[in-house]
């Protein structure tokens, strides 16, 4: 099954954009064509704001959940990259207990050539291959480097809802 852009309202298509940012991020979304299926983009009331919904894949220590990205672009979106954030606490060396994502395309690495079909691959690059040399959570980072099998139980656990080191997370499986 494919995943297509979601629009709130048909009230929001006939609204012309107030910015060149929103002007952007809509030619975006209508080229994006079909999504991996594991992924859906919703549009948000506030044109310069977006949702990204992800299910990591089957190989991905993280799947079974879907996770929340808030996205918010500024008037400079292409130019510069969008503000995206995970709502959930996940344990991952990528990313923080406040919903940073360490993901070089979001940051240093940006290019107006880039796109919402780029933001989402990096983010399944991230669940199917995290990067432990270049952590934002560096005790996480530290464990998959040095015991990987731990690691992975404590992805497994705090997928159910355990916590690791007084951090709590949701229950996800």
């Amino acid at each position: 099954m494919i995943r297509r852009v979601t629009r709130q309202t048909d009230q929001a298509l006939s609204q012309k954009p107030s910015n060149p940012g929103v002007m952007r991020l809509n030619k975006d979304k209508e080229s994006l064509g079909d999504l991996p299926d594991n992924t859906r983009i919703e549009s948000l009331p506030d044109e310069t704001e977006f949702r990204i919904f992800l299910a990591p894949e089957k190989n991905s220590l993280w799947h079974g959940a879907q996770y929340t990205f808030f996205g918010k672009i500024s008037a400079n979106y292409a130019i510069e990259p969008p503000k995206l954030r995970l709502e959930q606490n996940i344990f991952h060396p990528n990313f923080d207990h406040e919903g940073n994502i360490c993901l070089n395309i979001l940051r240093e690495d940006w290019s107006p050539i880039f796109n919402l079909f780029s933001i989402v691959a990096g983010l399944n690059s991230l669940f199917d291959s995290p990067k432990p040399n270049d952590p934002l959570n560096v005790p996480a980072g530290q464990l998959m480097r040095e015991s990987p099998s731990q690691f992975k139980n404590v992805v497994r656990r705090s997928l159910q809802g355990q916590s690791y080191q007084q951090e709590v997370f949701p229950r996800f499986l």
